[in-house]
């Protein structure tokens, strides 16, 4: 097995592990150190996708829920 592969299966190994799923694949499209590289993009979702969405919050508003949350000044 060539290192290219290798490499691109390690990264896809790992990420898996953590919960992401492969949604593409690239071969041969970066190249350094005197190599190709493959590329494969990753998604997780990290939040229920529902119907109705709730309303996304100002900055200054979720910052303030995260303050009293943990009790930051």
């Amino acid at each position: 097995m060539s290192k290219i592969i290798q490499n691109t299966k390690d990264s896809v190994r790992f990420h898996t592990h953590m919960g992401y799923n492969m949604v593409g694949e690239f071969h041969k499209c970066g190249y350094k150190f005197q190599r190709w590289y493959h590329m494969v993009w990753m998604e997780k979702h990290i939040g229920k996708h529902e119907e109705e969405q709730a309303e996304v919050k100002p900055f200054p508003e979720a910052l303030e829920t995260i303050r009293n949350k943990y009790n930051i000044q």
